[in-house]
């Protein structure tokens, strides 16, 4: 605590005996006329001297209300109304009180502060330290209310960033933690922010250098709402959950999101939208997915459990959301840890994954014999991977999975492959450039312009009346059900076989469709889609999904169990999960140290990934390395 700070404490008691009549128009706090320098701001008196209070067109600075609070500086002015500072007659201590406009009509002026005060009443029964506590409320004549509160010292969030940059993982997270207790405290007794932000968390630093959390403006919003509009958007645009943009119903899950763009600011020094204007932001919060972490950072942020948080807490939906904030809390506790001792559960990449496109190579030929006892360890990576003994004739276009784990592979030779038991089986040529890949009965190809062809009648199967991609295919074993997901983000689903042969139904809309995966019998459908969501379903019942959870980065690969009870995800910057598809928990988070180009369980729930290294086909028991 600075000089000046302690002599404007000091003179509190004098306020009452002489009112300071003037104000340093630098940072518009009451002065004595004869101060030399702002007690405040530290500016020096001008030569003309302070200015008069009498010309200040501040409507509240140097009121006193209630004969017992003087207003003695305009902290600051936000969406629901002004902040000064103000002393206190009857007690040496300073206060914040907030002015909100309550309208015209005088009977709901007096209907605001009665939810206010009714407010006031439940927020008395809360006793954590994180949360600013209201007083008492003020009913002015020229219909404002003013609300008492603590007043607390310190700089926002928002300008303690702006003023050093991003913050350090810990930091951020010890930050988010102490939000999260005081919100959880608050949600516990029914209790909604509405209006989680930077400018609405005070840090002050404690003596021994520690950040302490004070979280402002509770329940405001709503009855600023009530008090100014009857229809429409009220809040912070830049960290307002999708259902608080669309008008819908909220709960507390609208604090659990707002609260992982506070993280995200936290860490990466920026809201996770920015446009021009509010509207682009609106339509940006209930349509698109933010950029990633490690998008933002450059690779900073290296904690996939940092990543995976932000996703989940930044999730479209709010089922996808962690249900409580008592669960984030103790995920940060665990990231806290993990920093703390310097490791995480994920191994490194051993970099970025370039498919390759050369020709074909004649001195890769190998020996029968070779291809056959060559069940080795990669001695670049280590581990339990090991060659298939396959050798391809050319790089790789596409790699799926059949149900019975082996590869579907398109070659950039146009050569639709099958491998298994170490055979390469050529099942056909096309002249298409492939977005997706599938084997129904046949092989099934998916086309940028939103076809998909019967590569073994050499019909088209599906034609998309928008032209819109087909991003992805899936089918069950028999191949008498298939899936595919469009650029559109329309699910259609067709049989094969009977009277509905290949008549195609909508059965699911959402934003663009990155993967689809289905069980072997059909009757558990997964789909993930460009804001980084999966979604779970009976493939019967689309009304809701069974499971719905967020990811950190774009999905670009899904595989269901046998017995569709774990879910794998492949993500673009390599990273593997395994999800339970019923309960969303992860099991498991990882990177492997080689590049992947397919992810698949076997038929006894084994996860394998398959990746090419000079043409030659590697693959990698997943369970081996994590067991």
């Amino acid at each position: 605590m600075n000089q000046r700070t302690l002599r404007r404490r000091a003179r509190q008691k004098e306020f009452a005996e002489s009112t300071p009549r003037h104000y340093c128009m630098s940072c518009m706090s009451m002065v004595y006329e004869d101060d030399p320098v702002c007690l405040d701001c530290g500016a020096t008196r001008p030569q003309s001297g302070w200015a008069d209070i009498r010309d200040c067109l501040d409507p509240f600075l140097g009121r006193t209300l209630d004969g017992r609070y003087l207003i003695t500086r305009r902290i600051g002015r936000g969406a629901t109304g002004q902040v000064y500072r103000a002393v206190s007659f009857g007690v040496a201590r300073e206060f914040a009180i907030k002015f909100i406009h309550a309208g015209a009509d005088s009977s709901r002026s007096g209907m605001t502060r009665e939810r206010l005060e009714r407010e006031i009443e439940a927020m008395g029964r809360l006793r954590n330290p994180h949360i600013v506590p209201f007083y008492e409320v003020f009913e002015l004549y020229d219909q404002h209310l003013g609300v008492v509160m603590d007043y607390v010292p310190g700089s926002t969030l928002q300008d303690l960033v702006d003023a050093n940059g991003p913050l350090d993982v810990m930091r951020a997270c010890n930050i988010v933690r102490q939000i999260g207790n005081g919100l959880h405290e608050a949600h516990e007794f029914g209790l909604i922010h509405r209006d989680v932000k930077p400018d609405n968390v005070m840090v002050e630093l404690l003596p021994a250098g520690d950040d302490f959390i004070h979280i402002l403006d509770f329940g405001i919003v709503r009855f600023a709402e009530t008090a100014q509009t009857s229809a429409g958007f009220v809040g912070t645009p830049l960290y307002a959950s999708p259902e608080q943009v669309l008008g819908q119903p909220l709960d507390r899950r609208a604090d659990i999101y707002a609260l992982g763009g506070v993280l995200f600011f936290c860490l990466t020094g920026r809201a996770p939208f920015q446009a021009d204007t509010i509207e682009e932001v609106l339509k940006m919060q209930t349509d698109l997915a933010p950029p990633s972490l490690s998008e933002v950072s450059d690779g900073a942020i290296e904690n996939p459990d940092v990543q995976m948080l932000v996703s989940e807490l930044l999730s479209k939906s709010r089922y996808a959301r962690p249900a409580t904030l008592q669960e984030v809390v103790i995920r940060l506790d665990k990231i806290i840890r993990q920093t703390t001792h310097g490791s995480w559960d994920v191994s490194s990449p051993s970099g970025v994954h370039d498919k390759p496109r050369g020709e074909i190579r004649a001195d890769l030929a190998r020996d029968r014999e070779t291809q056959e006892s060559s069940s080795r360890a990669d001695p670049s990576t280590g581990g339990h991977r090991y060659s298939t003994g396959i050798v391809l004739d050319a790089s790789v276009v596409m790699m799926v999975a059949a149900h019975d784990a082996t590869p579907l592979i398109l070659l950039s030779n146009r050569h639709v492959v099958r491998v298994s038991e170490k055979i390469v089986e050529d099942l056909g040529v096309t002249d298409l450039n492939a977005t997706s890949l599938t084997l129904a009965g046949g092989i099934l190809l998916g086309t940028a312009d939103g076809k998909i062809r019967h590569l073994d009648r050499g019909i088209d199967v599906f034609s998309d009346v928008r032209n819109a991609s087909v991003n992805a295919l899936c089918a069950d074993r028999a191949g008498t059900f298939v899936f595919c997901g469009l650029e559109s983000g329309r699910v259609q689903c067709t049989q094969t076989i009977g009277p509905e042969a290949w008549v195609w139904k909508p059965v699911l809309s959402g934003p663009p469709v990155t993967a689809l995966t289905c069980d072997a019998k059909g009757q558990t459908l997964a789909v993930s889609r460009k804001t980084r969501e999966v979604e779970v379903f009976e493939a019967r019942n689309f009304r809701a999904p069974v499971a719905h959870f967020s990811v950190p980065e774009q999905v670009v690969g899904l595989t269901l169990s046998e017995d569709g009870y774990l879910i794998g995800v492949h993500m673009r910057d390599g990273t593997i999960a395994i999800y339970e598809s019923g309960t969303c928990n992860r099991l498991i988070l990882v990177r492997p140290n080689h590049p992947v180009d397919l992810l698949s369980f076997n038929s006894d729930s084994g996860l394998h990934t398959y990746w090419t290294k000079d043409l030659e086909l590697w693959a990698e028991n997943m369970q081996e390395d994590l067991h």
